[in-house]
């Protein structure tokens, strides 16, 4: 068993388009732990080749796009249906593209996602369509830029936490969400150094887990609750090693694996967002009401935000 503390890390996309699907790739790799070093495919060919192949979509809302479309884009494209579209698809998936104009332009912030869809309702019927038809790729294309300070910047966010407060802070729609999976990743392997990480508990100290590893804490409550946290890992290793009644050679699958998990596991999340929705997520989760691992997080990421200009300190009081 290994215990860690909560961190975070704000993620960069590079520029240009390849540096959007480098950050796709990226994102999507924490789903399953994936070294991206040792990815044959390039970035691009991955997002196209493997995501949308294979209709795993959510790590596309994590690619920005940043636009900078002419005045008379609307009658260029599809007539006023164009912006109609634009709009209300990023809205109906909680995704706002923010218009600013200037020097006869339109500046648009939107995610690959929604290029990718365009036209489409939804997943199903792009994907039926091998997302051929109905796409916003050349418009991505021809007048893609660098973002400006007429564009309204997405910010994102790698956070290490328990599973439980992971699954609490998913809970903000607002934010484009994605998730190491339980369901994919086996522990047991060599690949996570065949233990279980878990989160510290926020009010167990460095010094507790040291008499605890070397076998000299006495009966206390920490005690238990790190005892539990052993015992889990003690019986998904277990699980791990043993085959099914059904099929002596099959072994368990890491979904199946993961139904002994306690919410106190390690979990690495990434949140990405507007302005915003982080003054929305620091209002909830910045709260004295909100639960105290989640309120450290947010803290965390609040002032690393002020720290670093992206939002005035005045929006995040």
């Amino acid at each position: 068993m290994r215990l860690i503390k909560n961190s975070v890390k704000r993620l960069y996309q590079k520029p240009g388009i390849d540096g959007m699907y480098e950050m796709i790739r990226d994102c999507a790799a924490v789903c399953y732990q994936t070294d991206t070093e040792k990815m044959k495919l390039s970035p691009r060919d991955f997002v196209f080749d493997v995501l949308l192949k294979n209709g795993h979509t959510r790590p596309l809302e994590f690619g920005t796009v940043y636009l900078k479309l002419p005045a008379n884009y609307k009658d260029m494209f599809f007539g006023n249906d164009f912006s109609e579209n634009f709009r209300k698809y990023s809205k109906f998936h909680y995704y706002f593209d923010y218009e600013n104009i200037e020097n006869n332009c339109y500046y648009v912030t939107t995610n690959f996602r929604c290029i990718i869809q365009g036209d489409n309702n939804s997943d199903a019927y792009a994907h039926a369509d091998e997302y051929k038809y109905g796409n916003y790729l050349d418009i991505m294309e021809k007048y893609w830029c660098e973002p400006t300070i007429h564009h309204n910047p997405r910010i994102c966010y790698d956070i290490i936490a328990s599973r439980g407060v992971t699954d609490d802070l998913r809970t903000h729609i607002t934010l484009s969400s994605t998730c190491e999976s339980s369901r994919f990743c086996n522990y047991s392997k060599n690949k996570f150094g065949g233990e279980i990480t878990f989160i510290q508990p926020y009010w167990i100290t460095d010094k507790v887990v040291e008499q605890y590893l070397n076998g000299n804490l006495s009966d206390c409550v920490d005690k238990v609750v790190l005892d539990g946290m052993q015992q889990c890992e003690d019986i998904y290793m277990r699980l791990a090693n043993i085959a099914t009644h059904e099929n002596l050679i099959k072994k368990l699958q890491p979904q199946q694996l993961k139904r002994v998990f306690a919410l106190g596991i390690k979990a690495e999340l990434v949140l990405c967002g507007f302005r915003d929705a982080w003054d929305n997520f620091f209002w909830r989760r910045s709260d004295d009401h909100a639960d105290p691992e989640a309120k450290i997080i947010s803290n965390m990421i609040k002032d690393d935000i002020i720290k670093d200009d992206i939002i005035k300190a005045d929006l995040v009081k």
